[in-house]
């Protein structure tokens, strides 16, 4: 192909553990594919994006994903969360990932993914962990606090994104915190 000029706006902040880098790449995968009409098949835009980033291919195909080995190795799972209201808060930590990945002490989980995301998301906190979060709060308790405070007002489930800093909450129905948050980034909105 020829040279492309590309400008990206970022939104997404770095550092929070939403994997913003990885997406961008894989979407630039996607829009050269589609304005070059090069017709790559989603198995040979992973393996490109798998070379940019071990977590970039995740972000290939718009499903609900669940990655093995260092993120390259992925598989689609069925997770319907549509209706629900989503609140992000990530605070002015920046957590480095090759130190997080330093830090973690990984766990076989005693129920499967694939099992968890199929029963009432109220049962989630029980079950699904995101093994930073150890580490990553004894470093940060303001990290710590957001989930709480997500906790303490009926959240279904909440969860540090990734390796960090962004917490995440899952609720029933609409709840607006950002008084709580200020001085952070913050998102909510209803999935779709």
């Amino acid at each position: 192909i020829s040279p492309v000029k590309i400008h990206l706006h970022k939104i997404v902040p770095i550092g929070a553990g939403l994997g913003g880098g990885s997406s961008d790449a894989a979407y630039t995968l996607r829009l050269i594919n589609q304005v070059f009409n090069l017709q790559l098949s989603f198995e040979t835009l992973k393996d490109y994006a798998s070379q940019l980033g071990s977590d970039c291919s995740f972000f290939i195909q718009d499903h609900a994903m669940i990655g093995f080995g260092k993120g390259e190795i992925i598989e689609q799972i069925e997770v319907n969360l549509t209706g629900y209201w989503l609140v992000v808060v990530k605070p002015a930590i920046h957590i480095s990932t090759q130190q997080a990945y330093a830090s973690i002490f990984p766990r076989i989980p005693t129920v499967k993914i694939r099992e968890i995301v199929h029963q009432p998301i109220e049962t989630w906190r029980s079950f699904l962990k995101n093994d930073f979060e150890e580490s990553v709060f004894r470093k940060h308790d303001e990290i710590r606090e957001i989930k709480k405070q997500f906790e303490l007002r009926g959240a279904l489930f909440a969860s540090m994104s990734g390796s960090g800093s962004a917490v995440y909450a899952l609720f029933e129905k609409p709840t607006h915190l950002k008084g709580l948050f200020d001085g952070m980034d913050y998102w909510e909105g209803v999935l779709l």
